[in-house]
């Protein structure tokens, strides 16, 4: 079977479906990271900080976010942030309903693809040492574990280590 996953750059249009989309997927999410700003969680609050976004994308900041659609139904979103003129961080997150079929690794190619054309030659991420699945979707990908950060973030009230992983892109062919 193939996925068929399309990356599109946030916009403000977007902004009811990735409310739903945040909204729906909270609790899962937090099982995994810290929770969102206080500006998820109210529709208008959440347009002002996506606008705000893309006035900075806009402007060529350091930060790019893009929604993950298969077919007409968002299924995740990925972004590149604090990027430099070589390096990037890549952060993702896919919908409860999506997780264990390839939508991951499909969307963080892409992600990766269009690194490349930024020519980027770096990309970190990082996960806790219990999300596994996300470890298996980065090295899929072609990314490799360099370190663990112990006791690096708090997570449900407890300290949770965290795996850095990079992966190097050769943008001679870009």
């Amino acid at each position: 079977m193939t996925l068929t996953v399309k990356l599109v750059p946030l916009a403000s249009h977007c902004i009811d479906e990735l409310y739903r989309f945040e909204s729906d997927n909270a609790a899962y999410f937090e099982q995994w990271v810290p929770p969102r700003p206080i500006a998820y969680q109210s529709a208008s609050t959440l347009l002002e900080l996506v606008d705000q976004q893309i006035g900075e994308i806009n402007n060529g900041t350091n930060y790019q976010m893009y929604l993950a659609y298969c077919g007409c139904e968002l299924i995740g979103r990925f972004n590149l942030t604090n990027i430099t003129t070589q390096k990037a961080e890549v952060g993702y997150r896919i919908g409860a309903g999506f997780t264990g079929r390839g939508y991951a690794g499909a969307g963080l190619r892409l992600l990766v693809a269009n690194a490349k054309s930024k020519q980027l030659t770096e990309l970190e991420s990082y996960t806790t040492a219990d999300n596994v699945g996300s470890q298996c979707v980065l090295t899929k990908v072609g990314f490799s574990h360099r370190d663990t950060q112990l006791a690096a973030a708090e997570l449900n009230g407890k300290l949770v280590d965290l795996l850095r992983f990079s992966c190097h892109l050769d943008i001679s062919g870009a």
